[in-house]
């Protein structure tokens, strides 16, 4: 006969073994047997009821053991994982707060309350405690809470100072990590302070050769350079990639090539690159799009301004992310503010290579695009000027880190001038956002004035419009499916 302590130890033995099974009717027993148990059986024991999804089970457990050890960290941290397993974070919450009144400062519930207030939306809360969780070493955070911290919560709230700081640790932990350089640049983008950013990931390329940093590489260049300059960093960046010895990963390989030599206006070499993804039998979005490119580009009379397109026009947060993806639930080939191979704004021979193309890089130049295009379409996305200020200012205090429209120039001068040209065509020649707007409207609506009603479409989804109004306009059958409504705020 096994007295408690033999069973309990049992326990363990098989659940290092992964016989967890038998070690969860070990650790039932040993706390059948003895319910002083210490608290790392009934945490091990718990933890097991969890991995069998025995929730109702698991719940009252931990409640018992919470009354047994109400002390122990490990008594809250079960509850804790139990309700995020749930997504219950109001209980994650309680559960947090009666484990620190417990034990003050116990890192593990002060982590679970920081991931807890984020998912609830008290983002400034818990910033506050992932910040002095890292700042004190209290945690090694993951690549999954530097996302949070940096894209979620420092940037949205305009906090630059904690978002270098966690850009900064973040990058001393995960150097090579595209998304932080990526972010990095932004940043260094707003304070001015980078000199040549293609020169620095260069050299961050040769200390980590992967495919992610040379795809910020490529990324850095369209954004930040123009004219025989950026195609000498293209070249550059090819050369680079000629010296890969070992791909690990072919197909994503031979797709940057390919958006490297479209960015490059190379076309016969990117039809011959786009054959060769064929015979890998590569069936994601990203490939179809670019056999969609290919057969364009095999059009004996390309390039074809005779081609039927389709011209989304209205301005950022009008409902011109909704309006691309209902174009691409139509069956036509879109892009939306920036060709997505390339990773450049929309311009006019990106026109060439897509069916449909929306947001402000296309809108600024509505008046070229409908002389050049004599078979376009023109669909003219708008909202309610107010919930539209509000919306505008939130995504450029976002992405841009300030909303004030003169603060937003420097910023925009230090980008590509196709960049340049949309923003100030746009907004940036404006004193208001609202006169930005007026004077947009006044300006589409007076240009098809004496336009055939046929070419032209205003286009409200915030009113109701719908697939009836734009499936008439475009002679498209009605989809069986609701219309796609993206970004509503």
């Amino acid at each position: 006969m096994q007295n408690a302590n033999q069973h309990a130890k049992l326990g363990l033995t098989y659940q290092h073994q992964n016989q967890l099974q038998k070690a969860a009717q070990h650790y039932y027993q040993a706390i059948e047997l003895d319910a002083n148990q210490p608290a790392w059986v009934y945490a091990s024991f718990g933890s097991l009821l969890l991995k069998f999804k025995q929730i109702q089970k698991a719940e009252h457990f931990f409640k018992f053991m919470q009354q047994q050890h109400p002390n122990e960290p490990y008594s809250y941290i079960g509850a804790i994982t139990l309700f995020v397993a749930q997504k219950r974070w109001e209980q994650v919450l309680d559960q947090c707060q009666r484990c620190l009144q417990k034990i003050p400062f116990e890192i593990n519930c002060l982590s679970a309350k920081a991931d807890a207030l984020f998912k609830l939306g008290r983002y400034t809360e818990s910033k506050v405690i992932y910040l002095f969780l890292i700042k004190h070493d209290l945690i090694k955070p993951n690549l999954a809470i530097y996302h949070r911290l940096i894209k979620e919560i420092t940037f949205v709230q305009n906090d630059l100072v904690a978002a270098k700081y966690c850009l900064d640790k973040a990058l001393q932990q995960f150097p090579e990590n595209a998304f932080l350089n990526q972010k990095q640049f932004q940043l260094a983008q707003y304070f001015n302070s980078l000199d040549q950013p293609a020169d620095t990931i260069e050299n961050l390329s040769k200390k980590y050769p992967t495919l992610p940093i040379y795809q910020v590489w490529l990324n850095t260049i369209q954004r930040f350079y123009d004219g025989e300059q950026r195609i000498e960093h293209l070249h550059k960046l090819l050369t680079a990639l000629d010296k890969v010895e070992h791909v690990n990963n072919e197909v994503e390989f031979l797709l940057l090539k390919i958006n490297i030599y479209l960015a490059l206006k190379d076309y016969e070499v990117t039809r011959s690159l786009i054959e060769d993804l064929r015979k890998l039998d590569c069936q994601t979005p990203i490939c179809q799009s670019l056999f969609h490119i290919q057969q364009k580009l095999k059009v004996a009379h390309f390039p074809n301004y005779n081609a039927p397109k389709i011209f989304g026009i209205g301005l950022s947060r009008t409902g011109t992310t909704s309006l691309t993806q209902a174009l691409d639930i139509l069956g036509f080939h879109t892009a939306h503010w920036i060709n997505p191979h390339t990773d450049r704004e929309l311009d006019i021979d990106d026109v060439l290579l897509f069916d449909a193309l929306t947001d402000i890089s296309i809108s600024y130049m509505f008046e070229t695009l409908y002389e050049k295009f004599p078979n376009a379409k023109f669909i003219y996305t708008t909202r309610p000027l107010d919930s539209w200020e509000k919306s505008v200012k939130t995504h450029y205090l976002r992405n841009h880190f300030s909303s004030d429209l003169k603060k937003l120039i420097p910023i925009t001068n230090y980008r590509n001038q196709t960049y340049q040209n949309t923003q100030h065509n746009i907004y940036s020649n404006h004193t208001s956002w609202r006169e930005a707007y007026l004077h947009f409207d006044t300006r589409v609506k007076t240009f098809f004035a004496d336009k055939p009603q046929d070419k032209f479409l205003e286009f409200n989804i915030f009113v109701g419009d719908d697939w009836h109004q734009l499936c008439e306009f475009l002679g498209c059958d009605r989809p069986t499916i609701d219309f796609p409504w993206k970004n509503k705020t």
